[in-house]
């Protein structure tokens, strides 16, 4: 990419200018930027806690402590690092207290901690916690556990206000009954897949993937043709960071497909879907692939760093290691099915999401909290981690761009999170996707039995 630094710098004022953050930067800075206000950091952080919530009715609680399970310590817990994002937690979770007189206590744990210890409370008739942060998946097992409660029962929070990410919020519940929220609050819109390529390598085939999708030509087919062309050039044309059977739930969701389709208000069914085997012929054609690379994980990103991977599937926020590695790369959104589909970038069972325990000792208390937390971080961690983004990784106004491009194609699927921790799911589900594939035969094919033990599980726990 070539550096527009005073174009850049021009955006970020705009953007940036009233956000109401103090300017923080190292001595080595290279770019000089004015402050962003002119109040001192006391009163600032007055400003914003007496701001944040005004349109909120408060409540005293007389003290009263709100519990946070998570694995997430940098969105939750202030540590007085004075970085961008522990400045605008601490303001968030200190309107909040101050709207309710309460105290929050943030426990930060492992996902295998959370898992134990929340089944663990539950059975004792214990209270765990007034909410949960934790990967999807975890969340899931606590939902098949019986342990969460449907957060559509609890007074104060509304789906639908603008300050809740809608879209999300719909794809998430299943038969009116919510029990993993996907929003601002945990970041969902930072974890959709994407595909880094190497810009040089890039410039060399003569072939631009931020342009084929500028175009509406980033299919799959343009992906394979890209690859090939680069087949020559680099070791491996791409690779991806999880194995053959996570890839296929990822080509599955940038088909745009659900397996239980628009499920927010009906009763879940067995996925069927016409042209389905279609669908695994093409990912077979990317799966099967002697340009994909056999590397997974940390070693696929260290593929890709390295100059040995011309093209890499992964989350979006591996970005941070990316843009550390000081080579020029780009990403663009998943792929099309085909030039008449959209993209679909796809939010796996490793995304952050919020969940509300079983045996919160009053309902109205975690509504009302829950609620102020949605309305301040959409104020102030959301804005300070798009400012951290510009101040600390983007190097020019493309690149920012494309990082906003992802946001826009975010998909979610609610089967393909519970799949990931849910046996009764998966089973028709990506089970049965790989069932297929593997047979080369349409997917959603199945016995008598299957089909009950689903239906009885789908009537328990979303009847």
């Amino acid at each position: 990419m070539i550096k527009k630094f005073f174009v850049f710098l021009l955006v970020s004022m705009l953007v940036l200018g009233s956000c109401g953050f103090e300017d923080e930067y190292s001595g080595d800075e290279v770019i000089s930027r004015p402050p962003l206000n002119l109040v001192s950091e006391e009163e600032s952080s007055v400003a914003i806690t007496e701001s944040l919530l005004e349109d909120i009715e408060g409540y005293d609680y007389k003290g009263k402590t709100f519990v946070i399970v998570t694995t997430d310590k940098e969105y939750f817990l202030p540590t007085g690092s004075g970085s961008l994002i522990d400045k605008a937690v601490s303001d968030r979770n200190g309107a909040v207290e101050t709207k309710f007189n309460i105290k929050i206590e943030v426990k930060v744990s492992t996902a295998d901690e959370i898992l134990t210890e929340g089944v663990e409370a539950m059975s004792k008739g214990e209270r765990y916690a007034d909410l949960i942060v934790a990967p999807a998946n975890v969340l899931a097992r606590l939902m098949d556990e019986k342990c969460l409660t449907n957060v559509n029962t609890l007074p104060f929070l509304d789906g639908d206000s603008p300050y809740m990410t809608n879209e999300l919020v719909r794809s998430s519940q299943i038969n009116g009954k919510l029990y993993l929220l996907f929003s601002d609050l945990t970041q969902t819109e930072l974890s959709p897949w994407c595909v880094f390529y190497n810009e040089d390598l890039a410039e060399k085939a003569g072939i631009d993937p931020w342009k084929l999708y500028k175009d509406g030509k980033w299919t799959w087919d343009a992906f394979m043709e890209y690859a090939s062309s680069t087949s020559g050039k680099v070791k491996n044309p791409f690779v991806s960071v999880v194995d053959k059977n996570e890839l296929l739930n990822v080509l599955w969701a940038s088909t745009g497909n659900k397996f239980f389709g628009d499920c927010s208000d009906s009763a879940l069914s067995v996925p069927k879907l016409e042209g389905g085997k279609e669908i695994i012929s093409f990912m077979r054609k990317i799966v099967n692939s002697h340009l994909l690379g056999s590397s997974l994980g940390n070693e696929a990103v260290d593929k890709f760093t390295s100059g040995e991977a011309g093209m890499l599937l992964c989350r979006r926020d591996a970005v941070y290691e990316i843009s550390e590695k000081g080579m020029n790369w780009g990403a663009v959104p998943m792929p099309k099915y085909n030039e008449d589909s959209e993209h679909y970038s796809y939010v796996d069972g490793e995304v952050l999401a919020v969940s509300v325990p079983k045996g919160i000792d009053d309902s109205d208390y975690v509504g009302r909290v829950l609620n102020a937390f949605f309305v301040a971080t959409e104020k102030t961690v959301t804005k300070s981690v798009e400012q951290n983004e510009i101040y600390y990784y983007w190097s020019d106004n493309d690149m920012a761009l494309q990082m906003e491009e992802m946001k826009k194609s975010l998909h979610l699927d609610i089967g393909l999170i519970y799949a990931s921790a849910v046996k009764d799911v998966a089973t028709v589900t990506t089970e049965n996707l790989k069932t297929a594939f593997d047979a080369n035969i349409a997917p959603f094919q199945f016995y008598h039995s299957t089909k009950n033990q689903f239906s009885l599980y789908a009537k328990e726990y979303f009847g």
